[in-house]
């Protein structure tokens, strides 16, 4: 495969946006490069493993996490799990950081996600989920 430079405003990865939005002309709207793998981590993370039928191991099993304690060893857990989630279904971002914090009287972790896209140059880009102790 030839090595290529990145050109400004190259599309490297694309994906229809979900739900579907339609564009100003009226066709289906697309996500670029970093929405488009941002996109990808909220959905890995928020897919039980065995809810997709003929790939069973997809996802993650942090809603199993989510009912322990609210400590910060749970947090780290959190944290690990994401990090084994992302390593292993999304090969285009590369982690750069981790970070989850417990909410007490919420009831809930704030997880802030740092990468860059692998091959592209090193913009970190940033995506941040809650994740709530109810049951989904």
């Amino acid at each position: 495969m030839p090595v290529r430079k990145r050109k400004p405003d190259l599309i490297y990865y694309s994906e229809i946006f979900a739900p579907f939005q339609r564009n100003p002309i009226q066709d289906v709207k697309l996500g670029y490069n970093g929405k488009c793998v941002a996109d990808s981590i909220y959905y890995i993370l928020n897919t039980r493993k065995g809810e997709r039928v003929m790939l069973p191991e997809f996802g993650s099993d942090l809603r199993h996490i989510l009912f322990q304690p609210i400590d910060m060893q749970t947090a780290l857990d959190i944290e690990m799990e994401i990090r084994d989630a992302l390593e292993r279904w999304e090969p285009r971002a590369a982690i750069d950081d981790v970070n989850v914090i417990p909410d007490y009287d919420n009831n809930s972790y704030r997880c802030s996600i740092k990468f860059h896209i692998r091959g592209l140059e090193p913009e970190l880009q940033e995506i941040q989920i809650d994740f709530y102790k109810t049951y989904y």
